[in-house]
């Protein structure tokens, strides 16, 4: 399963049309440590694929392959050394989805609990509970007021919605210390990050719609996207993801847990 650069561009065409998305954001979820490519080719023979891991380390997990488990094509970095230098090749290994496994748990269910503590000890700032009227967004739940340095959070909200409010807002308060202003890659992350956190109520509100300005058209019946910008939005989904997960001490699995 060779794929070049045009190829992957294509792909990421596909993957941005708002029947698909929210598939390949949910497979991004449960496998948040693999590359954007690989999460792609996975996306790309199995829409509906969720957490993924090599034989041995699901035997690890001590969770048990089906007969009938049908084997995935991911690609693997391989260092070498070659005519004395080091360089980096790609190598295709089989991988078994949990579907094709029985057994025991075998992944992190990170806590919200101490998202307040963490986004405490990221930022340096402290957070308050104020009546919703206190926001500039009533329906936000939460935001970060420049003015005073601080994080304001609704009182009225009940605790799982305290913790989605504060995901959301961590995500903007991140990428605006980056200088990014991006409604589709900031709601792009919220999602994964609530499906993380168990979060389900506030993820379901997510719907493939939101990202229909990547699929629009200009005057002349053109993409406004190229391929290739399509796949570099989705490539900063996962890295940002990823990083803010490790930001947050976010339990995940590792690649070397799932090869």
């Amino acid at each position: 399963m060779g794929f070049n650069k045009k190829e992957f561009y294509a792909l990421a065409s596909e993957i941005v049309e708002k029947n698909n998305i929210m598939n390949f954001l949910s497979i991004v979820t449960m496998n948040i440590s693999l590359s954007p490519n690989c999460l792609m080719l996975l996306y790309k023979q199995d829409k509906g694929t969720r957490t993924v891991c090599g034989k041995k380390a699901w035997e690890g997990f001590g969770r048990a392959i089906k007969e009938d488990a049908e084997t995935y094509g991911m690609r693997s970095p391989k260092i070498s050394r070659k005519d004395g230098k080091w360089v980096c090749d790609y190598e295709y290994i089989g991988v078994i989805d949990a579907r094709s496994t029985a057994g025991g748990a075998f992944r992190p269910k990170p806590s919200p609990k101490k998202l307040s503590d963490m986004l405490v000890a990221r930022t340096n700032r402290t957070i308050e509970l104020v009546a919703p009227d206190r926001l500039e967004d009533r329906m936000s739940g939460a935001e970060y007021n420049t003015e005073r340095d601080v994080f304001y959070v609704s009182s009225k909200l009940n605790e799982a919605g305290r913790h989605a409010a504060i995901i959301k807002t961590y995500i903007k308060f991140y990428l605006s210390e980056k200088g990014v202003q991006d409604t589709m890659l900031e709601s792009a992350i919220a999602y994964i990050l609530l499906e993380q956190y168990d979060l389900n109520m506030h993820s379901r509100s997510y719907k493939g719609g939101m990202f229909k300005d990547l699929t629009e058209k200009d005057e002349n019946g053109k993409d406004k996207f190229t391929g290739e910008q399509k796949y570099q939005f989705l490539c900063r989904v996962v890295d940002t993801s990823r990083k803010i997960m490790e930001e947050l001490n976010c339990e995940f699995l590792t690649y070397e847990e799932t090869a």
